[in-house]
């Protein structure tokens, strides 16, 4: 009995070691990820512009046979073999879907675009789409010719008023709109932003008075449309600057009170004015004579306080003129002809006091006109000054 016993136990044993042994492991199924192809999705290798804008969607499911839920997705990017990870997203789901809106590379070439979802297995799938990069189309840009536009290299005064028109259009092939204009203008290998613009157009149109350049020489201005892909296009002219120099001599102002001369001058015209004629033209005011209480003989910047209290002037335009001293003779000052090379300008003062026979100051206008004034004169009050002025057209 005990040896049959024995011999039923073993069979059973070896029996469960059987049907153990003949249990199969898990089966790993990756999850799925597709491409959505409908509408303006890119699902396949394609050619761009650089910097062209492109959307991909993704849906991705679990497998329902593993049912490990999706755990991961993540983007990669890689051109010239170096790879960038645009996106890394931890999930828990049965199913993901999203639209990612990106731009190509802004360099020429194939960049391969990989997308990967994972489930919590770690079993994965991954799809690509490779994007071949060319050159953009860049938007176009002219001058406006006719009449007084400036539209190619021109000569011109310091500091002459000049105007230039722009047309740009967006590039009809790769239908980037507009998004910038910018205007630099560049002296003696300095640039200088004057405008910069933003927008999202498809044409652009401007119309730019400017003043050409208060030193003598040449400035290029350079104006550059930019489209949304990043693609430009610019266009150039160089203004040559010479110094035209306009003169009035023997000009005579008279203090506050003075009833035979005026105590208001105009750079441009040379005119003098008195306060109720100046008040009505205050635009084109540069400077005001009159005799001050303890600095003596002045001449000042409508926007001077002491010229505001001593005129009673309540004036909506105070041009901004601001004086220095000059460094140059009167030999030199006299020798000055049609045209002269100004110094930098650096004076802050807005009037310039104590004035006698031969001072010579600096000035420079609101509008960037440079000139020199000249003291011929003061009568012996000190209320009555005769003046050379030289100064830009």
């Amino acid at each position: 009995m005990k040896k049959t016993a024995y011999l039923f136990l073993l069979l059973i044993i070896t029996g469960t070691v059987f049907i153990s042994s003949c249990q199969k492991d898990p089966v790993l199924i990756p999850p799925s990820i597709s491409f959505v192809t409908d509408g303006d999705h890119i699902s396949t290798d394609v050619t761009l512009f650089t910097n062209e804008q492109f959307k991909v969607g993704i849906n991705a499911n679990k497998d329902a046979e593993s049912d490990s839920k999706l755990s991961k997705f993540e983007v990669v990017r890689t051109y010239n073999n170096i790879s960038f990870t645009v996106l890394d997203s931890t999930l828990n789901g049965d199913y993901f879907s999203i639209e990612i809106i990106a731009n190509s590379n802004q360099l020429v070439g194939e960049e391969r675009w990989t997308y990967t979802i994972t489930d919590e297995a770690g079993e994965s799938s991954e799809i690509n789409i490779v994007i071949t990069t060319e050159a953009g189309i860049p938007p176009s840009i002219s001058f406006v010719t006719g009449g007084d536009y400036i539209s190619s290299d021109v000569t011109l005064f310091t500091n002459q008023l000049f105007k230039v028109g722009i047309n740009a259009n967006k590039n009809t092939e790769s239908d980037n709109k507009l998004s910038n204009f910018k205007i630099v203008r560049t002296f003696n290998n300095i640039p200088f932003t004057v405008l910069d613009s933003t927008f999202n157009v498809d044409y652009f149109s401007i119309e730019i008075i400017a003043n050409s350049h208060p030193q003598v020489g040449d400035e290029r201005w350079t104006y550059t449309i930019t489209d949304e892909a990043g693609e430009s296009s610019e266009i150039n002219i160089v203004v040559t600057t010479e110094a035209g120099i306009q003169e009035y001599l023997d000009v005579t102002l008279g203090s506050y009170n003075d009833q035979v001369y005026g105590s208001f001058f105009n750079t441009t015209s040379g005119e003098t004015y008195f306060k109720a004629e100046a008040t009505t033209n205050q635009e084109v005011i540069d400077f005001i004579f009159f005799l001050g209480a303890t600095n003596g003989a002045t001449i000042a910047a409508p926007d001077n306080q002491d010229a505001i209290n001593v005129f009673e002037l309540d004036w909506t335009t105070q041009n901004q003129t601001r004086f220095m001293t000059t460094g140059i003779s009167v030999p030199e000052f006299d020798a000055i002809g049609a045209s002269y090379n100004f110094t930098d300008f650096t004076g802050t003062d807005d009037n310039w006091n104590q004035l006698v026979a031969d001072d010579i100051v600096y000035f420079k206008t609101t509008g960037d006109k440079l000139g020199f004034f000249k003291v011929n004169s003061i009568n012996a009050k000190g209320d009555i000054i005769n003046i050379d002025v030289k100064v830009q057209k």
